[in-house]
């Protein structure tokens, strides 16, 4: 037979003939990505953002890069035991003796 195949329940079927994939959206368009955000503070040009577009722009023109995002924030950080000092001393001083 000729024509175009689908993959259908990991069989393939003659598109004419093919139910609609479960997965793709019915809507016509691709995803639009929003293009406002917080008001943002640049350290590169020293202005407030509420545009992506202009964020990243803007800090490209000022030679610099985004790099990423940090992380730090979201983490738990491990509790910091300090070290027993006077342990330590008396672990020293019978060393020495």
């Amino acid at each position: 037979m000729r024509g175009r195949y689908v993959m259908r329940d990991g069989e393939l079927v003659l598109k004419t003939r093919a139910a609609p994939n479960p997965a793709r959206s019915d809507l016509p368009c691709p995803a639009i990505r929003a293009d406002g955000m917080d008001q943002t503070w640049n350290p590169a040009t020293n202005k407030l953002y509420d545009s992506k577009s202009a964020y990243y722009a803007d800090t490209k023109a000022a030679g610099c890069e985004i790099v990423g995002n940090d992380t730090s924030v979201i983490k738990e950080r491990p509790e910091y035991e300090p070290p027993n000092v006077e342990q330590s001393i008396a672990d020293a001083i019978k060393e020495l003796s």
